[in-house]
């Protein structure tokens, strides 16, 4: 299964709910998107998430849209799946290197959501990640 090609229906949707639960590993986004006046909702879960970052660069640029609170909706951008992406963190309090494989790149506004998780489940079709997709 090509999960890009899946992804592509959300690409230039809205985000309704966004939940991103440590306890349980994973986040979950409800989407609704609008075309030819025809709505759909997906539910689209990370599972066994073990890790995530958020990159925030409309914070350096200013006023427009710089807190994520005072967003009215949350435009969903692009999402597409990479499982060769590597994120490394050097200069830790641990004095230790980091590293993360976030396998998932959100762009909401002009922000980046990375996310890296074993399954993904769009409307209750569970794909796992670990399998050759």
């Amino acid at each position: 299964m090509n999960i890009n090609k899946l992804l592509e229906s959300l690409w230039g949707t809205i985000i309704e709910e966004f939940d991103i639960n440590m306890k349980e590993h994973y986040i979950k986004l409800v989407i609704k998107s609008c075309e030819n006046n025809i709505e759909t909702s997906f539910i689209v879960i990370f599972k066994d998430v073990t890790a995530y970052s958020w990159v925030n660069s409309s914070f350096e640029q200013g006023k427009d849209r710089s807190d994520i609170e005072q967003w009215t909706f949350m435009d969903l951008t692009s999402i597409t799946y990479n499982p060769n992406a590597k994120l490394n963190v050097e200069g830790s309090l641990l004095n230790k290197k980091i590293f993360a494989k976030p396998n998932f790149l959100l762009e909401i506004w002009n922000t980046m959501l990375l996310i890296e998780a074993n399954k993904l489940i769009i409307n209750d079709n569970v794909y796992d990640l670990n399998k050759d997709n």
